[in-house]
């Protein structure tokens, strides 16, 4: 039987690179989004994660899963006293509930599987970046739940890894470097391998992740950002 993995976010940026590369590695994929994927093979569903109901539902069809990946997310920008508590709750829903809705919607077909679930943090989540502090509180609960699941679900046989991706080449980026919120040449001069990353870069990371390669490795946060994260200030 062809194994399978969970997706949610699929339709666009790491969501659709993850995607592409579980296709190539012979996994059945099953993507949960609010957009149909571009991939024909891919076995698009369109669910709201930020809906319980929604998602516990997809999730009672899910078969037994080799990993299911979080890659559903949205970005906020702007200072924490002009954003509103509506526009805080509204990241919140999509990056923290919508992870912890399907992780445990997920649950049942991970155990019947000895999955792994990998969860999308942010280096934001550890870092202190300027007009951030909505995204990075939701980023950094996605770690903390992620550990705390690692020590629930370990004697299910089920292993929880989050990553966390530095500056990648998706939407959300192109929007900050085109609308000048980034400075590109400061962000490369920041980062010791002189790159935005690829999203293949975060997809290569994760399948590895939940290979068996690391099938001891669990409650473990992973920073993928080409060094950014390694580099002072200086």
């Amino acid at each position: 039987m062809v194994a399978s993995v969970l997706v949610t976010g699929g339709s666009r940026g790491i969501g659709d690179a993850v995607c592409e590369r579980f296709l190539r590695d012979g996994f059945n994929v099953i993507s949960w989004d609010l957009q149909q994927s571009s991939h024909d093979a891919v076995h698009s569903q369109i669910v709201d994660v930020t809906v319980w109901e929604e998602v516990r539902r997809a999730g009672n069809q899910l078969p037994p899963l080799h990993a299911a990946v979080t890659c559903a997310g949205i970005g906020l920008r702007g200072s924490f006293d002009q954003l509103g508590i509506d526009e805080l709750r509204r990241v919140i829903d999509v990056n923290f509930f919508g992870t912890a809705n399907t992780a445990l919607a997920a649950l049942s077909a991970l155990k019947s599987g000895r999955g792994t679930l990998v969860t999308i943090g942010s280096i934001a989540a550890i870092n202190g970046f300027h007009q951030r502090a909505g995204y990075s509180s939701s980023k950094a609960a996605v770690v903390a739940l992620t550990k705390s699941l690692a020590n629930e679900w370990a004697e299910d046989g089920v292993r929880t890894v989050c990553v966390s991706p530095g500056f990648t080449q998706t939407e959300m980026m192109s929007k900050s470097l085109d609308s000048g919120l980034t400075d590109y040449n400061v962000l490369i001069r920041h980062t010791p391998q002189r790159c935005i990353m690829e999203p293949e870069a975060i997809a290569d990371a994760v399948a590895a992740l939940a290979s068996d390669d690391f099938r001891r490795l669990t409650g473990a946060h992973i920073v993928v950002d080409a060094g950014w994260d390694s580099l002072s200030g200086f």
